[in-house]
């Protein structure tokens, strides 16, 4: 359909959008998954690659220091 929720409730003098999706919002099944394609492209792009985030694990920088307690110290 491709209309706006929030215009949709205007048009039909509802209080709120509240209103309109409880009532209306099974007539929109395709809203959600363009919210979920959205989501997951914008999610995947701000977060690092998992060769990334592993790589940062697997190497530390120079400037942690690792301090091993012997027993009894």
């Amino acid at each position: 359909m491709g209309a706006n929720l929030l215009q949709v409730s205007r048009w039909l003098g509802h209080n709120t959008v509240q209103i309109t999706a409880d009532v209306y919002g099974h007539l929109f099944p395709e809203t959600n998954d363009l919210v979920i394609g959205r989501l997951d492209k914008a999610l995947r792009a701000a977060l690092p690659s998992p060769t990334e985030a592993t790589a940062a694990i697997d190497e530390p920088t120079a400037d942690i220091r690792v301090r091993r307690l012997r027993p009894g110290t």
